[in-house]
């Protein structure tokens, strides 16, 4: 049987995020696999690895719609409800190159207004569409059931009346509110788009459940694993020797960084913060203690990992999967994660992980004051190995799932 031509849809043209490393990740597994990969942007510049391993971009750009509320023009801005004729009729012309029959369309972000606009055009030409759930974006219009004023989940049903006027986003931002919500709402219930698409993916089996009760019954719906980095070995540094307690993420309030400053400070430990974000220079100035490295690469981050006995993952949302902690326990250190979050799902409380009240610092702080003793966390890191090491999600296994997916 013939492999389709797969057409990743993308905001951005190169990896600014977790969705699009998996995005175009997965694309260049898939290239090797002998599939024709094409991709379709709407801003940056094409990845020139990306470009060099066969993956050709097609860039569709159009003023009003780059990237958000306050880069559109005033017409623009009425045009992110109604739809842009101009933005149509470009993705139109570019997706006209494809043949529905054999042509796939694979969405793994959902933000902007490219993607929105570019999956109500390919269903409309009968191609099949799979939506990677990276984020809630696909029912919520904060993409995160999180309340900024508040500053805890949303309790409000997405897309309802009290969803309409809760100010999740913070006062002094209606507009961007009201637009977000009538573009998911003409989505869900006018042009009923969702209902079109072939399958929703999701990275996890509990933010399949979170956002179930909003997507079509009908529609597939199946949890396609993040593929993730597995190590063959693991740092052997003595954690009588580790004296870091490891964060790592951006420097936003739904993170809750100033929760794991807060509880690491009754503890008596010192965090290393890793990450960047609006949230940085407040976090230094109210918390000297602790020490803030800022965006690291990669190669830091397991420099870190193997000099660390915990890391924390403390976020105020949901997530959906939680990279960091499975990248923590990949290498062999135990994560210590907030309870509402789906992370909870990948390891076995105090076996190979621990979990505390998402907003409260000393509940934090209680657990961190446990991995003090060298031998304890030393034992929930090697279980966390262990745990990981099962069954481990690989990209061999992704791409599997991706070929059985798009064969259909």
């Amino acid at each position: 049987m013939p492999k389709p031509t797969v057409v990743i849809v993308s905001d951005h043209g190169s990896v600014v995020g977790g969705a699009e490393k998996v995005a175009f990740g997965s694309a260049l597994g898939l290239v090797e696999r002998g599939y024709r990969v094409h991709a379709v942007i709407g801003t940056g510049e094409p990845d020139e690895r990306l470009v060099e391993a066969g993956i050709t971009f097609h860039t569709v750009r159009h003023d009003a719609y780059w990237m958000e509320w306050g880069r559109a023009s005033k017409v623009g801005k009425i045009q992110t409800f109604w739809g842009d004729p101009v933005l149509q009729e470009q993705l139109r012309k570019t997706f006209a190159q494809f043949d529905p029959a054999s042509t796939v369309f694979h969405f793994h972000v959902f933000y902007s207004f490219l993607t929105n606009a570019a999956l109500d055009v390919a269903v409309a030409m009968g191609f099949r569409c799979f939506v990677t759930c990276h984020d809630y974006n696909i029912a919520c219009t904060s993409s995160t059931f999180y309340d900024s004023l508040a500053e805890r989940p949303c309790g409000q049903k997405a897309l309802s009346v009290g969803c309409y006027k809760c100010q999740c986003f913070g006062t002094g931002s209606v507009a961007v509110k009201t637009l977000r919500f009538g573009r998911a709402w003409k989505q869900h219930f006018l042009k009923r788009t969702l209902s079109r698409v072939s399958a929703f993916l999701f990275v996890s089996e509990k933010s399949r459940s979170i956002l179930t009760p909003y997507l079509p019954a009908k529609v597939q719906k199946d949890v396609l694993l993040n593929p993730i980095d597995v190590p063959e070995a693991v740092a052997n540094t003595e954690f009588k020797d580790r004296n870091r307690y490891l964060w790592l993420g951006r420097m936003v309030k739904e993170k809750g960084p100033w929760v794991a400053a807060e509880g690491a400070k009754q503890a008596g430990v010192q965090l290393t913060f890793g990450g960047d974000g609006p949230l940085l220079e407040k976090m230094q100035r109210d918390f000297p203690e602790h020490e803030f490295l800022g965006w690291v690469n990669s190669e830091k981050v397991r420099e870190l990992y193997g000099r660390s006995r915990a890391v924390l993952m403390t976020s105020q949302w949901f997530e959906t999967a939680s990279l960091v902690t499975l990248d923590a326990m990949a290498q062999g250190v135990a994560p210590i994660v907030a309870d509402i979050t789906v992370a909870t799902d990948w390891f076995e409380e105090g076996v190979s992980g621990r979990s505390f009240q998402f907003d409260d610092p000393a509940s934090l702080a209680k657990v961190l004051s446990d991995f003090k003793d060298d031998s304890y966390a030393e034992r929930l890191g090697k279980a966390a190995r262990a745990k990981f090491m099962v069954d481990p999600p690989t990209m061999e296994k992704h791409l599997d799932q991706l070929e059985k997916l798009y064969a259909g």
